[in-house]
């Protein structure tokens, strides 16, 4: 479960949503809403109010002749229920 959070998303959309506690993360694709709460909840002592999943579909990209496609990947929008110990999910950012 340590490898559950892949990176942290950061865009404009994202900044602004953590000042209504709601953190954007991309998690791992076999990850789902009950196994990112309980990892949250257990790794940074925070109470997670609910959960939402977002499946990004893969992309086709082009470098001149080659075509390939970008890895699909899962972002995870984290509402919390309280202010208490918001400071140490602040540190992923």
């Amino acid at each position: 479960m340590s490898s559950l959070i892949k990176s942290v998303v950061i865009s404009e959309k994202s900044t602004d949503l953590i000042n209504k506690k709601v953190f954007v993360l991309h998690v791992d694709q076999l990850a789902n809403k009950v196994m990112i709460k309980k990892y949250l909840e257990k790794q940074f002592d925070i109470e997670v109010k609910s959960v939402r999943i977002s499946n990004l579909k893969s992309k086709h990209k082009r470098k001149g002749r080659q075509v390939y496609k970008t890895p699909p990947k899962k972002k995870a929008y984290i509402t919390l229920a309280s202010n208490k110990n918001l400071d140490k999910i602040k540190t992923l950012f």
